[in-house]
Protein backbone atom coordinates (compact mmCIF):
# COMPACT_ATOMS: atom_id res chain seq x y z
CA UNK A 1 0.00 0.00 0.00
CA UNK A 2 2.76 2.54 0.78
CA UNK A 3 4.04 2.17 -2.27
CA UNK A 4 0.88 2.95 -4.02
CA UNK A 5 0.81 6.05 -2.79
CA UNK A 6 4.67 6.87 -3.29
CA UNK A 7 4.61 6.26 -6.81
CA UNK A 8 1.46 9.20 -7.50
CA UNK A 9 3.30 12.66 -8.27
CA UNK A 10 0.72 14.56 -6.28
CA UNK A 11 -0.28 12.69 -3.33
CA UNK A 12 -4.41 13.88 -1.29
CA UNK A 13 -5.10 15.08 1.74
CA UNK A 14 -6.90 11.81 1.92
CA UNK A 15 -3.97 9.54 0.41
CA UNK A 16 -2.11 11.20 3.57
CA UNK A 17 -4.86 9.94 5.98
CA UNK A 18 -4.55 6.02 4.94
CA UNK A 19 -1.04 6.08 5.69
CA UNK A 20 -1.40 7.71 9.15
CA UNK A 21 -4.08 5.10 9.54
CA UNK A 22 -1.77 2.34 8.97
CA UNK A 23 -0.13 3.09 12.23
CA UNK A 24 -0.62 0.88 15.27
CA UNK A 25 1.63 2.25 17.55
CA UNK A 26 -0.17 2.88 21.14
CA UNK A 27 -0.12 6.70 21.96
CA UNK A 28 2.79 7.49 24.42
CA UNK A 29 3.46 10.84 26.40
CA UNK A 30 7.12 10.93 24.62
CA UNK A 31 9.02 9.16 21.92
CA UNK A 32 12.08 9.94 20.30
CA UNK A 33 11.05 10.35 16.36
CA UNK A 34 14.00 11.27 14.71
CA UNK A 35 17.82 11.46 16.57
CA UNK A 36 17.27 13.91 19.42
CA UNK A 37 14.41 14.67 18.28
CA UNK A 38 11.09 14.05 20.50
CA UNK A 39 7.35 14.82 20.15
CA UNK A 40 5.32 14.30 23.38
CA UNK A 41 2.09 15.77 25.40
CA UNK A 42 1.75 18.54 27.79
CA UNK A 43 1.76 16.19 30.42
CA UNK A 44 5.67 15.42 29.65
CA UNK A 45 6.42 18.85 28.90
CA UNK A 46 5.52 20.29 32.00
CA UNK A 47 7.34 17.78 33.96
CA UNK A 48 10.46 19.56 34.31
CA UNK A 49 12.49 16.56 36.36
CA UNK A 50 11.35 13.75 33.94
CA UNK A 51 12.91 15.99 30.63
CA UNK A 52 16.19 16.48 32.45
CA UNK A 53 16.60 12.96 33.23
CA UNK A 54 15.49 12.13 29.43
CA UNK A 55 18.86 15.46 28.69
CA UNK A 56 15.71 17.49 26.88
CA UNK A 57 17.76 20.75 25.93
CA UNK A 58 14.74 22.84 24.09
CA UNK A 59 11.44 23.08 24.07
CA UNK A 60 9.18 23.97 21.33
CA UNK A 61 5.70 24.48 22.68
CA UNK A 62 3.05 24.43 19.37
CA UNK A 63 0.31 25.32 22.32
CA UNK A 64 1.84 28.02 23.37
CA UNK A 65 -0.63 30.40 25.92
CA UNK A 66 -3.39 28.03 24.60
CA UNK A 67 -5.28 25.87 27.51
CA UNK A 68 -3.79 23.34 29.71
CA UNK A 69 -0.21 24.88 28.66
CA UNK A 70 1.54 26.76 31.17
CA UNK A 71 4.83 26.81 29.89
CA UNK A 72 6.96 30.00 28.76
CA UNK A 73 10.36 30.76 29.53
CA UNK A 74 10.20 31.58 32.97
CA UNK A 75 8.50 28.10 33.74
CA UNK A 76 11.60 26.45 32.52
CA UNK A 77 14.13 29.09 33.48
CA UNK A 78 17.45 28.47 33.10
CA UNK A 79 17.83 24.59 32.34
CA UNK A 80 15.68 25.07 28.90
CA UNK A 81 15.69 26.93 25.79
CA UNK A 82 12.11 27.94 25.21
CA UNK A 83 10.09 28.46 21.93
CA UNK A 84 6.42 28.85 22.24
CA UNK A 85 4.16 28.86 19.18
CA UNK A 86 0.51 29.66 19.53
CA UNK A 87 -0.89 27.32 17.35
CA UNK A 88 -4.81 26.10 17.81
CA UNK A 89 -5.33 22.63 16.59
CA UNK A 90 -8.61 23.91 14.50
CA UNK A 91 -9.39 23.82 10.14
CA UNK A 92 -8.52 27.55 9.61
CA UNK A 93 -4.95 28.36 11.28
CA UNK A 94 -2.28 29.20 8.89
CA UNK A 95 0.76 26.87 10.96
CA UNK A 96 2.40 27.23 7.40
CA UNK A 97 3.74 30.60 8.79
CA UNK A 98 5.67 28.96 11.47
CA UNK A 99 7.13 25.71 9.15
CA UNK A 100 10.41 27.84 8.85
CA UNK A 101 11.12 29.23 12.28
CA UNK A 102 10.38 26.48 13.72
CA UNK A 103 12.18 24.22 11.48
CA UNK A 104 15.11 26.42 11.94
CA UNK A 105 14.66 26.28 15.59
CA UNK A 106 15.00 22.70 15.71
CA UNK A 107 18.16 22.56 13.59
CA UNK A 108 19.95 25.19 15.65
CA UNK A 109 19.28 22.96 18.94
CA UNK A 110 20.05 19.50 17.18
CA UNK A 111 23.27 21.36 16.39
CA UNK A 112 24.17 22.34 19.72
CA UNK A 113 26.44 20.57 22.11
CA UNK A 114 23.97 17.36 23.58
CA UNK A 115 21.06 19.35 21.85
CA UNK A 116 17.84 17.13 22.30
CA UNK A 117 14.51 18.83 21.30
CA UNK A 118 11.14 17.65 22.77
CA UNK A 119 8.48 19.78 20.01
CA UNK A 120 5.03 19.17 22.19
CA UNK A 121 1.03 20.31 21.70
CA UNK A 122 -1.40 19.48 24.41
CA UNK A 123 -1.58 15.67 22.90
CA UNK A 124 1.21 15.09 20.69
CA UNK A 125 -0.16 14.36 17.84
CA UNK A 126 -1.58 17.29 15.36
CA UNK A 127 0.17 20.56 16.08
CA UNK A 128 3.85 19.27 17.21
CA UNK A 129 3.97 16.27 14.25
CA UNK A 130 3.74 19.12 11.93
CA UNK A 131 5.96 21.35 12.84
CA UNK A 132 8.38 17.88 12.48
CA UNK A 133 7.16 17.05 9.74
CA UNK A 134 7.72 20.73 8.13
CA UNK A 135 11.23 20.42 9.77
CA UNK A 136 12.11 16.81 8.19
CA UNK A 137 11.22 18.39 4.78
CA UNK A 138 12.82 21.43 4.84
CA UNK A 139 16.64 20.25 6.78
CA UNK A 140 16.43 16.72 5.42
CA UNK A 141 14.97 17.30 2.04
CA UNK A 142 12.42 14.09 2.53
CA UNK A 143 8.89 14.38 0.65
CA UNK A 144 6.41 14.23 2.84
CA UNK A 145 4.92 10.97 2.45
CA UNK A 146 8.43 9.83 3.78
CA UNK A 147 8.74 12.00 6.62
CA UNK A 148 5.29 10.74 7.99
CA UNK A 149 6.25 7.03 7.30
CA UNK A 150 9.46 7.55 9.38
CA UNK A 151 7.54 9.00 12.03
CA UNK A 152 5.06 7.21 12.33
CA UNK A 153 7.49 4.02 13.17
CA UNK A 154 8.60 5.46 15.74
CA UNK A 155 4.89 7.62 17.25
CA UNK A 156 1.11 7.24 16.56
CA UNK A 157 0.73 11.23 15.00
CA UNK A 158 -2.46 13.01 13.03
CA UNK A 159 -2.18 16.03 11.65
CA UNK A 160 -5.42 17.49 10.81
CA UNK A 161 -6.42 18.05 7.58
CA UNK A 162 -5.62 21.62 7.53
CA UNK A 163 -2.43 21.15 8.23
CA UNK A 164 -1.90 18.24 6.01
CA UNK A 165 -3.43 20.69 3.26
CA UNK A 166 -0.63 23.27 4.54
CA UNK A 167 2.06 20.53 4.23
CA UNK A 168 1.12 19.27 1.46
CA UNK A 169 1.71 22.78 0.17
CA UNK A 170 5.07 23.08 1.30
CA UNK A 171 6.07 19.59 -0.25
CA UNK A 172 4.91 21.51 -3.82
CA UNK A 173 7.52 23.97 -2.67
CA UNK A 174 10.20 21.56 -2.28
CA UNK A 175 9.29 19.74 -5.43
CA UNK A 176 9.51 23.14 -7.58
CA UNK A 177 12.72 24.05 -6.01
CA UNK A 178 14.37 20.70 -7.33
CA UNK A 179 12.84 21.09 -11.30
CA UNK A 180 14.34 24.68 -10.84
CA UNK A 181 16.37 25.84 -13.51
CA UNK A 182 20.42 26.05 -12.90
CA UNK A 183 20.91 29.43 -14.26
CA UNK A 184 23.99 29.47 -16.04
CA UNK A 185 26.56 31.73 -14.19
CA UNK A 186 27.74 34.96 -16.13
CA UNK A 187 31.76 35.95 -16.42
CA UNK A 188 31.80 38.71 -13.53
CA UNK A 189 32.92 41.04 -15.69
CA UNK A 190 29.89 41.65 -17.99
CA UNK A 191 27.22 41.55 -15.29
CA UNK A 192 24.28 42.26 -17.38
CA UNK A 193 21.48 40.21 -17.61
CA UNK A 194 18.81 39.38 -20.97
CA UNK A 195 15.79 37.78 -19.70
CA UNK A 196 14.05 36.86 -22.96
CA UNK A 197 10.86 34.28 -24.36
CA UNK A 198 9.99 34.38 -27.80
CA UNK A 199 8.00 37.70 -27.10
CA UNK A 200 9.47 39.02 -24.45
CA UNK A 201 6.06 39.62 -22.71
CA UNK A 202 4.88 36.77 -20.67
CA UNK A 203 7.33 34.17 -19.54
CA UNK A 204 10.52 36.74 -19.30
CA UNK A 205 8.41 38.91 -17.72
CA UNK A 206 7.06 36.66 -14.90
CA UNK A 207 10.63 35.58 -13.98
CA UNK A 208 11.44 39.11 -13.90
CA UNK A 209 9.23 40.33 -11.74
CA UNK A 210 9.57 36.96 -9.45
CA UNK A 211 13.21 38.15 -8.60
CA UNK A 212 12.34 41.59 -7.86
CA UNK A 213 9.58 39.83 -5.13
CA UNK A 214 12.44 37.58 -4.06
CA UNK A 215 15.58 39.46 -4.05
CA UNK A 216 14.07 43.10 -3.56
CA UNK A 217 11.57 42.74 -1.18
CA UNK A 218 9.27 44.01 -4.15
CA UNK A 219 5.30 43.64 -3.06
CA UNK A 220 3.95 42.46 -6.71
CA UNK A 221 2.14 45.07 -7.42
CA UNK A 222 5.25 47.12 -6.74
CA UNK A 223 7.33 45.18 -9.08
CA UNK A 224 4.53 45.45 -12.26
CA UNK A 225 4.49 48.88 -12.00
CA UNK A 226 8.13 49.06 -11.84
CA UNK A 227 8.59 47.15 -14.62
CA UNK A 228 6.05 48.60 -16.94
CA UNK A 229 7.65 52.10 -16.67
CA UNK A 230 9.58 50.67 -18.90
CA UNK A 231 8.61 48.25 -20.84
CA UNK A 232 5.27 47.01 -22.11
CA UNK A 233 4.30 43.38 -20.09
CA UNK A 234 1.63 40.65 -20.26
CA UNK A 235 2.23 37.49 -17.95
CA UNK A 236 -0.87 34.97 -18.84
CA UNK A 237 -3.58 34.43 -16.26
CA UNK A 238 -1.72 31.52 -15.01
CA UNK A 239 1.39 32.91 -14.35
CA UNK A 240 -0.14 36.14 -12.22
CA UNK A 241 -2.50 33.14 -10.25
CA UNK A 242 1.26 31.69 -9.48
CA UNK A 243 2.88 34.91 -8.63
CA UNK A 244 0.20 36.06 -6.38
CA UNK A 245 1.29 32.85 -4.46
CA UNK A 246 4.71 34.09 -4.43
CA UNK A 247 3.61 37.58 -2.96
CA UNK A 248 1.25 35.67 -0.31
CA UNK A 249 4.23 33.84 0.70
CA UNK A 250 6.65 37.22 0.98
CA UNK A 251 3.58 38.90 3.27
CA UNK A 252 3.46 35.43 5.23
CA UNK A 253 7.36 35.43 5.87
CA UNK A 254 6.83 39.47 7.11
CA UNK A 255 4.22 38.06 9.54
CA UNK A 256 6.36 35.07 11.34
CA UNK A 257 6.59 35.08 14.66
CA UNK A 258 9.46 36.71 17.06
CA UNK A 259 10.34 33.58 18.51
CA UNK A 260 10.09 33.70 22.44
Amino acid sequence: MARKYSSKEYLSVKDLEKVLDSCKLNLHQIDEVWPNLYIGNVGIAQNRSALQKLGITHILNAAHTKRGSIGDQNYYGTSFVYCGIPAEDSTHFDLDVYFKPAAEFIHKALNTPDGKVLVHCIMGMSRSSSLVLAYLMLYHDLPLHAAIRRIIQKRAIYPNRNFLALLLDLDLQRKKKHRRCVLLSLPSTLGKVLVHCIMGMSRSSSLVLAYLMLYHDLPLHAAIRRIIQKRAIYPNRNFLALLLDLDLQRKKKHRRCVLL
